[in-house]
């Protein structure tokens, strides 16, 4: 164009290499730290470097393209869908929030049935859940049209996770709202059920695996005439994030499992140009920010990867993600740490390009969400799209010589990792050999063992504590409804399951809708499916648990000890030296130990062991803890003991630091029992010193 400005070539500057940008980046460093000390390495077994450059990321497997193309890292190139959920039983209350959520800005809805109905014994004609999951207890069709009243389904996509059975939510959900008139036709959204996901969160199947992929082909073909716009499969890969499981893991098994239900739906005759464009997955994210970044970029990679081995076209290889933000990093101590954690998870997963997103309140691991839990979560999303602007971006961080080298070597481990896993006979196989549970258990230990010694630190739970939250509140029972009918809003533990007569010809997702329309109940409809009984399979179930729920349970039994007796259970310590120099000390010993539910107090520094004894002798402390200059402890420890054993033999006494191992019979014999240091087991050392005083549970 006549009279515009050339782009600038910036021809005046000499391109630099990767080593000059090393030694620039080496003279901002203090002397004593090096650029090499810098690196870290995840869980995955990836070491980040400080410092990316072009070089890096020259010889990357997928090139850099616009990300509307394949092969595509980013999602849509609309924002994300802000999700409302409710975890409420009681239908009306459900409605309630979910029409709030759309008031305020949510433009999706989500509900999470409760599925205890799933792993019952029906053969004495009872439905007898296991376990309480929790979630919405919708039983019968009139609660789908309770729930979904008013909300515009025509425009607000619709997500739900039926477990393991593919059918019998669905009916009732379009025997509810379509009895009132709504087009199922128009209905948009991810409503679909996962068998092997179920499998090994439960470690039991309510049928036959093929049985539950017979459904899952028959709610795929009603679906294509009835629902066109609905992902009729909803795999969740939540499952082996909330084990432990690392990012490979997570999207190998995510991968796996994909492969088994294409498999599963072409042996029973659907195309996979049917199939692969109707599925969708469900991720947790969780607090590795680059690598959970790279998750979601690195799955559609793989995924299109796959659905080329199976022979889909171009079009068919775009993967519909579904976010959330992860619970296993969540905690119940100083929850309002959670609002932080879920906003840079938010983050990943909107830089990721996740196609939609729920925030987790950041009381949800507490109780049912309040209002202002609720009101916080979407705002979280507001903020990130208006005011931070990432709705607006079509791919802001791609390019990144960081982010484009970890995506590559992430897809290319999961997808060896993914390999594996089919050499052995696909994901079910190594469910039932317990190969896939071993190895996120291992993950999983390595996690909580970093925690347990603070080598990852969890702010408000195993470090930085409060210094009054020792006394932490009791933690809440499992959630349950609430509303003016809330004794009324769950079922009986046992729920009867009325004559079969009526509903036994049951056979197509046609005759499931038409029972659902004459009342029939989620139990009578389980009844009514073909083999709903027979050829159930066990596995070990996988193991998920939160990483300050450890933590919880100290401050819990603290607590408990408290009311009991009327007094804290204190740690006393007691400074030998200079107060300027031992403030390091104190105050790792003191968060050490309140970490553990105890009420630390420092003492005066005194100059003298003996003085130093005397004055923690004058404090009633179930602990004492001698701190003092590393190079002071052969001469202070003799002493301190020996004044404290005179007068208090019973006296439980801890050093501050780590002498030297040659050193350890003598402190040893002079009366002191352990030793807190950086590299000390603190959970293992609370938990020890919480059952010796008399304080676990």
């Amino acid at each position: 164009m006549a009279g515009s400005t050339p782009f600038p070539q910036f021809d005046e500057f000499e391109p630099a290499n990767h080593k000059e940008w090393q030694a620039a980046a080496s003279a901002l460093l203090p002397e004593s730290v090096k650029l090499e000390s810098l690196k870290s390495r995840t869980s995955e077994g990836f070491e980040i470097n400080p410092l990316y450059s072009a070089e890096h990321s020259a010889s990357l497997q997928h090139p850099r393209c616009i990300p509307s193309l394949l092969p595509r890292v980013k999602g849509s190139s609309h924002p994300w869908l802000i999700v409302q959920s409710s975890a409420l039983a009681n239908p009306q209350d459900i409605n309630r929030e979910l029409r709030e959520g759309i008031r305020q800005g949510s433009n999706a809805v989500q509900l999470f049935p409760d599925c205890s109905a799933f792993h019952c014994l029906a053969e004495s004609g009872h439905v007898v859940p296991l376990d309480d999951q929790g979630g919405n207890v919708l039983q019968v069709a009139r609660d789908f049209t309770v729930a979904l009243d008013s909300v515009p389904l025509q425009n607000t996509p619709l997500l739900m996770q039926c477990g393991p059975h593919s059918l019998p939510l669905p009916a009732m959900l379009a025997a509810g709202p379509g009895q009132q008139g709504a087009d199922l036709t128009k209905l948009r959204g991810s409503i679909g059920a996962d068998p092997l996901a179920w499998l090994a969160t439960m470690g039991t199947s309510p049928a036959a695996i093929d049985a539950l992929y017979d459904e899952q082909a028959a709610w795929l073909r009603w679906s294509q005439d009835h629902a066109p716009n609905i992902d009729a499969i909803f795999l969740d890969s939540c499952v082996w994030h909330e084990a432990g499981g690392n990012a490979v893991q997570e999207i190998a098994c995510s991968l796996a499992n994909a492969t088994a239900t294409l498999h599963a739906m072409l042996a029973r005759g659907i195309d996979i140009e049917e199939v692969a464009p109707r599925m969708a997955l469900s991720v947790s994210l969780g607090s590795d920010f680059l690598m959970e970044l790279a998750k979601l970029r690195a799955l559609r990679l793989v995924w299109a990867q796959m659905i080329e081995a199976f022979g889909g076209s171009h079009a068919c290889r775009l993967l519909a993600i579904h976010a959330r933000t992860g619970r296993r990093n969540k905690s119940a101590l100083d929850p309002w740490c959670n609002m932080l954690r879920s906003t840079f998870e938010a983050l990943a997963g909107a830089l990721g390009g996740c196609d939609s997103l729920l925030i987790e309140p950041f009381d949800a691991i507490l109780r049912d969400p309040d209002d202002l839990a609720r009101r916080h979560a979407r705002n979280q999303h507001h903020i990130l799209q208006h005011e931070v602007g990432l709705g607006r971006l079509l791919d802001p961080v791609g390019g990144s010589w960081t982010l484009e080298t970890i995506t590559d070597w992430l897809a290319r481990e999961a997808w060896g990792a993914f390999q594996d896993i089919e050499r052995r006979g696909g994901l079910l196989s190594c469910l039932r050999d317990g190969s896939i549970q071993r190895k996120l258990a291992a993950v999983a230990q390595q996690r909580a063992m970093r925690n347990a010694r603070r080598r990852d630190v969890q702010v408000g739970s195993n470090q930085f504590v409060e210094d009054e939250q020792f006394l932490a509140p009791d933690l809440p029972e499992p959630r349950v409804a609430t509303g003016p009918n809330a004794s009324q809003e769950r079922p009986s533990a046992s729920v009867t399951v009325h004559s079969r007569n009526s509903y036994r010809d049951v056979t197509d997702f046609d005759s499931l809708v038409a029972a659902a329309e004459q009342g029939a109940n989620l139990a009578q409809l389980l009844q009514d499916l073909p083999d709903v009984s027979a050829g159930k399979l066990k596995v070990a179930p996988l193991a998920s648990k939160r990483l300050s729920a450890p933590w919880e349970a100290l401050r819990a039994n603290a607590s408990s000890h408290h009311r009991r007796s009327g007094r804290a259970a204190r740690v006393r310590l007691a400074l030998c030296g200079e107060a300027a120099s031992l403030h390091a000390h104190a105050s790792f010993v003191s968060d050490f130990f309140c970490a553990g539910g105890f009420k630390c107090t420092v003492g005066p520094a005194h100059a003298g062991a003996e003085d130093a004894a005397a004055a923690a002798l004058s404090v009633d402390a179930d602990l004492i803890v001698l701190c003092a200059e590393d190079a002071n402890y052969p001469a202070v420890i003799p002493a301190f003991c020996d004044v404290i054993r005179k007068q208090r033999p019973d006296a439980l006494i801890y050093l501050a630091g780590r002498p030297p191992e040659e050193s350890e019979p003598a402190w040893r014999e002079a009366g002191i029992e352990a030793c807190v240091h950086l590299g000390a087991d603190c959970l293992g050392m609370n938990q020890a010193l919480q059952q010796r005083l008399g304080l676990a549970s």
